[in-house]
């Protein structure tokens, strides 16, 4: 479920209204170039949307669907200014932003989160999202000694099979039928660990 959209001047209101006109170079730019823009930008976010989700974000999309949830990878805020790693609604109806923390927005050697990666949580608080960050080091190395765990690599294993019977010469897969896409399965303990993220992000926003 999405926030409610945001008007076109109301991207950057909030910055616009607490600062100069020194320091804050929307307030000297003509409105026309203001738009163009905010349109340049738009279609990079559409751009971005585009992309094929990385096997973390898919990940994140089935520990979604495990815990009930429905939730869509790469999708774009209503104003079409903010691509979300995994958007997602709570059994209330609550919209949230899953947001990956890692080598891509993140310090190496502090795991702190750099300036585009606050910039854009805040984008997302400002229109409605409660934003759940998932460190992707963490993520990554979560054991899966669980029982869905145990049998993630057996199936893997099996996805891989049949992957490999279609590309070689067999495009209909050993029982004449299309081979699927590999589907990521999500472990227990990923489930736990994604649950017990957004519990702890309702319990500091007081949900």
């Amino acid at each position: 479920a999405a926030a409610p959209a945001v008007t076109n001047t109301a991207v950057a209101t909030a910055t616009i209204n607490s600062s100069s006109s020194s320091s804050n170079p929307w307030l000297i730019m003509d409105a026309a170039v203001c738009q163009r823009l905010l349109e340049s930008w738009r279609r990079r976010v559409l751009l971005r949307s585009q992309r094929p989700l990385h096997r973390q974000q898919q990940e994140l999309v089935a520990c979604c669907q495990d815990l009930g949830l429905r939730c869509r990878g790469n999708a774009v805020t209503d104003d079409g200014c903010v691509c979300i790693d995994v958007a997602a609604a709570s059994h209330s109806g609550e919209p949230l932003a899953i947001e990956l923390l890692g080598p891509h927005n993140a310090a190496i050697n502090t795991q702190r989160p750099l300036g585009p990666a606050r910039i854009k949580w805040r984008l997302l608080a400002t229109r409605g999202y409660r934003v759940i960050v998932i460190n992707a080091w963490q993520w990554q190395n979560l054991p899966k000694g669980g029982p869905i765990g145990q049998g993630l690599a057996k199936a893997d294993r099996m996805s891989d099979e049949l992957a490999s019977q279609g590309s070689n010469g067999d495009p209909e897969g050993s029982n004449g039928g299309p081979v699927s896409p590999k589907r990521v399965r999500a472990s227990d303990e990923q489930i736990a660990f994604l649950q017990s993220r957004i519990m702890a992000a309702g319990a500091a926003a007081g949900v």
